[in-house]
């Protein structure tokens, strides 16, 4: 089983903060890059929705399960951290489902030239300029 222990999420939570600072970086450079001068507010948006909306369903869920108690037993720990290892999956599943649908919607734009950063090559796979 799974334990996590202190130093190792200390460690852990220090790189994954060094990580979020880069793509949080790439977030922004893709969003301007690749969106029509007039989507850009709107998908900067709503990928601002999902950012904090991930951050207070969390927050809620550990508002609730650890309620009035004093310190973080061991047990609420691992609880804690199996539903944010398990979160994750599950986030992935729902984002790759509307992946098909979106994708239709990226080639047609392409199509039209409405991505100045995006192309397709000679074997008709989609490439990036940048």
């Amino acid at each position: 089983m799974i334990t996590p222990y202190p130093a190792s999420v200390y460690t852990l939570s220090a790189l994954l903060g060094v990580g979020g600072a880069v793509l949080w970086t790439a977030n922004g450079e893709v969003i301007a890059k690749n969106s029509p001068g007039d989507t850009k507010a709107k998908n900067t948006g709503i990928f601002w929705s999902w950012f904090n909306t991930s951050m207070l369903l969390g927050n809620i869920f550990l508002y609730f399960y650890l309620g009035d108690s004093e310190g973080v037993s061991d047990k609420q720990r691992l609880v804690i951290y199996s539903y944010w290892v398990s979160s994750v999956p599950s986030e992935h599943s729902v984002f790759s489902s509307w992946l098909p649908f979106r994708r239709e919607v990226i080639l047609r734009q392409v199509r039209r030239k409405e991505f100045p950063s995006l192309y397709f090559n000679q074997s008709g796979m989609l490439g990036s300029s940048s």
